[in-house]
């Protein structure tokens, strides 16, 4: 089946700290501004509005996974487990190191990072996400007017390409769970194709 979305072209939305208005839902992508940019999470809405404030809302109450990044750095440095035998202990490792706080539940009244119970947001990270965290992040939408299963395949197909190629995981031990977020089309997710009429300005590889 080949869907071709030559109509459809991935727009700037600016910062996740300061993001532009943009009506619409469809597919959209965090990218983290280091060197080089790199694709940080990928997901759909029906509202670019409502959900890039609150991914912006709730990074900032620490509830979301934040990377203690260096922008003249590769992100995915940190998100790779580069094939590691057992993925959960590297990302453990790098909570027990204040380089990831892990988050899955953004109903929590107080953030907790998942692989570090003693870690605490406002004494080790706020001011990181406050102050650069959020200022480093890059937001992409791509509007499409198709359905959500369309966009959802869109944004499994992406999801699917960077986690196999930079070994990127989880520290949660189900299938589809990974960093970019929850792939819902995990079995069957190449067999439609997608043609954009342009890409955005991020690393060569997307």
């Amino acid at each position: 089946m080949l869907m071709k979305f030559e109509e459809c072209f991935w727009e700037l939305m600016g910062s996740l700290s300061s993001p532009i208005s943009k009506a619409g839902g469809g597919v959209y992508l965090l990218v983290f501004k280091g060197t080089p940019k790199r694709v940080i999470y990928v997901g759909t809405t029906n509202n670019f509005n409502n959900r890039i404030d609150k991914h912006r809302r709730c990074m900032l109450e620490g509830k979301r996974t934040i990377w203690k990044a260096d922008v003249r750095k590769d992100i995915y440095e940190l998100m790779s487990h580069m094939d590691e035998k057992n993925p959960y202990k590297y990302y453990a490792s790098l909570a027990k190191r204040n380089l990831l706080w892990a988050t899955t539940d953004i109903n929590k009244t107080t953030p907790t990072n998942d692989l570090l119970k003693k870690d605490s947001y406002e004494e080790n990270w706020k001011d990181f996400v406050h102050n650069q965290y959020i200022h480093a992040i890059e937001v992409w939408a791509l509007e499409t007017g198709y359905s959500d299963e369309t966009n959802k395949r869109i944004e499994s197909q992406i999801q699917t390409a960077l986690k196999n190629r930079y070994s990127i995981g989880s520290h949660i031990h189900n299938k589809g769970m990974c960093w970019l977020g929850k792939i819902e089309y995990a079995d069957d997710v190449f067999n439609t194709s997608f043609t954009f009429s342009n890409a955005p300005d991020i690393s060569e590889e997307f």
